[in-house]
């Protein structure tokens, strides 16, 4: 190693020194901190800071990342958003105390090592940005968790739903806990799936609640929840069973948190995270696997590891506040939408079916096939059932082998979304945008239009096309 790149990696640790101790406060260090990360590229290996607990295999490297130029008040302003009381951390208490021995996993017996992901049930990493949601993402990822358990599919769920529209006692951006979140989820039937209902509030903010989503497009239901009893012990019985929402504390260091095993801690809980697992390190030293809200090029491809062992609440926390939702009945089928833009839907048990499309490569309108999976014809006014083929001359479907023959099925009429009505209220008897059976949108067509862009958020009559 050259005196300069020596020097270079000497630096780098004042750097880290600055945003871990002073928490990049002063002026200084804030430019050493803007300076190294232009750097950054040209030497990887210098942007780390390692500190051992004794064992290498536990030790945990800090790094600059995209959050590296933020002051720890900058960041936890709006990268935590756990909301919890002195009296709430009561109540469970004596609440935990009463049910020890009676709670769902009491006698469970637990393997050596658990790991949800490999299990297929722990969702793709998000990033709440610039948003106090972190409770949000520790609901959906549980009942995502729980929902691949019991039906054998993963499916992503909406953390926005949660913002805009459990506002009865969670706070969107402003904060939240995981338990008011379950019962909300519990009383509104279940959560629509992030396809469906994207996540917008990493800017910072949420938005008004799309109430015919909350309602009609309920993909994912749970029974219940239920909070562990308080104890390593306890959270380790659980995780065995199914990824577990839990509350940590989490300090400046996981700022800048790389890779390893988290030994060092904060006191009080902030932040609200997923465990999915636990393993075992090559001397005997256990430790949790835990999924965070802050993307995948944060830690561990967004995931963390933090040691066990730190008394009856666990190291920052992580078993003093933690709950899992319940599931046995299965999920409510619900409408398929047909389009990108979220005007025209099918029924329950009927598939969507192009009726006209732009030189047969985007569908511009479409009708609905009575049949689960059916196949649109070219006639584009008949469909067949999936895994057959379309006679239109004789006006039948064929098996594979052209042995077995149906009648073709007519196909119907889909339905306005609550968002096309409100289109239909206010531009008169045309139909919005593209799905106008082809036909370009005037110029007023179009200011009504952006009139109604979030017109989708009321309710609505729906009726047919």
């Amino acid at each position: 190693m050259d005196a300069n790149t020596s020097n270079k990696a000497w630096n780098m640790t004042g750097v880290l020194a600055c945003l871990w101790v002073m928490s990049g406060q002063s002026k200084s260090c804030r430019r050493m901190i803007l300076a190294f990360r232009l750097e950054l590229p040209e030497c990887p290996r210098r942007n780390q800071l390692t500190i051992y607990d004794g064992d290498p295999l536990l030790s945990m490297q800090l790094a600059l990342n995209e959050y590296a130029d933020l002051t720890w008040e900058e960041f936890s302003s709006n990268r935590l958003g756990l909301r919890i009381n002195q009296d709430q951390l009561d109540r469970r208490s004596r609440l935990s105390a009463q049910s020890l021995d009676t709670w769902r996993y009491a006698t469970s017996e637990t393997p050596v090592a658990m790991d949800w992901r490999a299990k297929g049930a722990v969702a793709e990493v998000k990033s709440q940005g610039q948003c106090g949601s972190c409770w949000a993402f520790s609901t959906t990822g549980a009942i995502e968790g729980i929902n691949a358990i019991v039906t054998g599919q993963l499916q992503s769920l909406s953390e926005q739903q949660l913002v805009d529209c459990d506002t009865e006692s969670n706070m969107g951006c402003s904060g939240g806990l995981m338990d008011d979140a379950f019962k909300y989820v519990i009383h509104n039937g279940g959560l629509d799936t992030e396809q469906d209902y994207a996540y917008w509030s990493g800017l910072g903010f949420g938005f008004w609640c799309n109430k015919r989503k909350q309602t009609d497009r309920t993909a994912v239901s749970i029974d219940g929840y239920e909070d562990v009893p308080r104890g390593e012990s306890n959270l380790l019985k659980a995780v065995a069973h199914q990824p577990v929402a839990v509350a940590i504390c989490a300090g400046a260091t996981m700022q800048f948190y790389s890779r390893g095993v988290i030994s060092t801690c904060c006191e009080g809980l902030n932040h609200g995270v997923l465990a999915v697992g636990y393993n075992i390190s090559n001397d005997g030293e256990k430790y949790w696997i835990v999924k965070n809200s802050w993307g995948a090029g944060w830690g561990e491809q967004g995931y963390f590891r933090l040691k066990m062992g730190g008394g009856e609440n666990g190291l920052c926390g992580i078993a003093s506040a933690a709950s899992y939702p319940i599931k046995a009945s299965p999920n409510k089928a619900v409408p398929e939408i047909c389009d990108l833009f979220g005007w025209t839907e099918c029924p329950v048990g009927s598939s969507c079916s192009c009726s006209f499309s732009l030189f047969g490569f985007v569908c511009l309108w479409h009708d609905c096939c009575p049949l689960a999976s059916g196949v649109t014809c070219r006639d584009m006014k008949h469909c067949c059932p999936g895994g057959t083929t379309c006679d239109e001359r004789r006006g039948v479907c064929l098996s594979a082998d052209g042995t077995v023959s149906v009648p073709w099925t007519d196909k119907t009429k889909a339905t306005l979304t609550a968002k096309a009505i409100a289109a239909k209220v206010l531009g008169g008897e045309q139909q919005p945008g593209l799905l106008s059976r082809g036909k370009m949108p005037s110029r007023q067509s179009s200011i009504q239009q952006n009139r109604i862009a979030h017109a989708d958020a009321q309710d609505g009559e729906i009726v047919e096309a």
